[in-house]
């Protein structure tokens, strides 16, 4: 629960930089990211792509003290307490939906929208925090 309010608070910041800084290979890669997501067949595979989306995420921020915090958090996502709150909550169902929506947070940052993207973002995460801790 601490690690969703940190996120909520800190991952929308990202939109601002990423806007402002990302490269065409930092969407390359993000784009490469997804597609791997998607067609990941396990929850371990669907897990990996996902941690590859948000260390492209991260880099595109091309920002050394913000890639070391979301590292940071990374880390507390691969934690075993972590990992088992996502693999109980994580249907079929709400993988095609978090993958839309990585797709359209994608599409926003690409588009240099920082606004949509930071909702985006959020969106995201409160749904995350719903699924894993109800309400």
């Amino acid at each position: 629960a601490e690690l969703m309010e940190a996120r909520l608070l800190f991952e929308p910041l990202l939109a601002g930089l990423i806007v402002r800084h990302a490269t065409r290979e930092d969407f390359d890669r993000m784009a490469h990211c997804l597609r791997e997501g998607e067609r990941a067949e396990s929850f371990e595979a669907f897990e990996y792509w996902d941690g590859a989306l948000h260390e492209a995420l991260s880099a595109a921020t091309h920002n050394a003290f913000f890639m070391l915090c979301l590292r940071n958090m990374s880390e507390a996502r691969e934690n075993g307490e972590w990992g088992r709150l996502k693999q109980q909550a994580l249907t079929a169902a709400r993988r095609r939906r978090y993958e839309a929506q990585h797709r359209k947070l994608v599409a926003a940052l690409r588009a240099r929208d920082e606004a949509i993207a930071a909702a985006l973002i959020r969106e995201h995460l409160e749904e995350v925090r719903r699924n894993l801790f109800g309400g």
